[in-house]
C-alpha cells in the first residue's frame, strides 16, 4: 500500500536535543487523497515513548483529539472516519506500522472510500477512492442489504471485540455471507501465539464467540479419543452380537435336540402300549 510522503524541515542549529521536525502529509500520485499537517517530535523524551503507547493503547484515548493526543481504539477511529465520509463502515484494519486505522466505507451517495485515521490522536490522515477489485455495485448492494438494518455495527463489534479480548485488533471484516464481524487480533494479553484467537460477532445479536486454535485443538483431539471409544464400543458390540448369534444357534440346536428326544418318548409309549 502506498504510504504517505513527509517532507521535513530541520529546526535552526543551536537547538540541544528535543528537535522538532515539521511536515505536511500529501498523498501519492494518481489518487485522490485529501492532504493532512501532521508533526512529529524527536528528541531525547522518544526514549520510553513506545512502552506508555503500548500501555495507552490497551484502553485507547477518552478525547481522540489533535496529533499529539493519546493513542485511539479502533472503535474510536472507525467514528472519526464516519465523520469525515458518512455512509456505512464495513471493514478496519491497522496499516502503516500500527500507526493508522484504515476504515472503509460505502458512502451515502455510493462510493467506495478508504479513510485513514492517526493512531495517536485520531486526525483523519487522509481519505482515498476504494479501487479494490471487488468493489462494485453488486457488492454495494450486499453492503448495504446488510449493514442498513443490522443491529450490530462495525464500531459495535468493535467495542465488543475490545470488551471480551484484551488486546490490539489487527483486523474486523463481513464474513459468512455478511452474518458475523470476523474480529483478527494482532496482540492479545498475556499470550504469544496471538494469530490463533479470532473472534465472531455475530451482526444481529451482537453475540461473541470466541475462536481459538488451541481450544479448538484440544476439542479436535477430545473428539478423535472419543471416536475411538465409540469405534472400540462398537467393535465389543458387534463381538457380543456375534456371541448371542452363537447362542441363539445353541439354544436351537438344544430345541432341536429336545423335539427328538420328546418323539423319542413318544415312540417308547406307543411300544409301552
Amino acid at each position: 500500500m502506498k504510504r504517505n510522503v513527509i517532507i521535513a524541515t530541520l529546526a535552526a542549529a543551536g537547538v540541544a536535543g528535543g528537535a522538532v521536525l515539521a511536515g505536511t502529509a500529501f498523498a501519492d500520485d494518481g489518487d485522490d487523497r485529501k492532504p493532512a499537517s501532521r508533526t512529529l517530535n524527536a528528541g531525547a523524551d522518544d526514549a520510553g515513548s513506545d512502552d506508555r503507547d503500548d500501555r495507552d493503547d490497551r484502553s485507547g484515548s477518552k478525547d481522540g483529539k489533535g496529533s499529539g493526543g493519546s493513542w485511539i481504539s479502533a472503535e474510536q477511529a472507525i467514528g472519526q472516519a464516519l465523520k469525515a465520509e458518512p455512509g456505512h463502515a464495513h471493514k478496519l484494519e491497522l496499516e502503516d506500522d500500527d500507526r493508522v486505522w484504515e476504515v472503509d466505507i460505502l458512502t451515502e451517495d455510493g462510493k467506495w472510500r478508504q479513510v485513514d485515521v492517526a493512531r495517536k490522536g485520531g486526525e483523519v490522515v487522509s481519505s482515498r477512492a476504494d479501487d479494490d477489485d471487488d468493489r462494485n455495485e453488486r457488492t454495494a448492494k450486499q453492503v448495504r442489504a446488510v449493514l442498513a438494518d443490522a443491529k450490530t455495527s462495525l464500531a459495535d463489534a468493535a467495542r465488543i471485540a475490545n470488551e471480551r479480548v484484551p488486546g490490539t485488533i489487527e483486523e474486523i471484516d463481513l464474513e459468512k455471507r455478511g452474518t458475523v464481524w470476523k474480529v483478527d487480533f494482532e496482540k492479545v494479553d498475556g499470550r504469544d501465539d496471538d494469530d490463533d484467537v479470532e473472534l465472531h460477532v455475530n451482526v444481529e445479536s451482537g453475540k461473541a464467540t470466541v475462536h481459538d486454535d488451541d481450544r479448538d485443538d484440544r476439542d479436535d483431539r477430545d473428539d478423535d479419543r472419543d471416536d475411538r471409544d465409540d469405534d472400540r464400543d462398537d467393535r465389543d458390540d458387534d463381538r457380543d452380537d456375534r456371541d448371542d448369534d452363537r447362542d441363539d444357534k445353541d439354544d436351537d440346536r438344544d430345541d432341536r435336540d429336545d423335539d427328538r428326544d420328546d418323539k423319542d418318548d413318544d415312540r417308547d409309549d406307543r411300544d409301552d402300549d
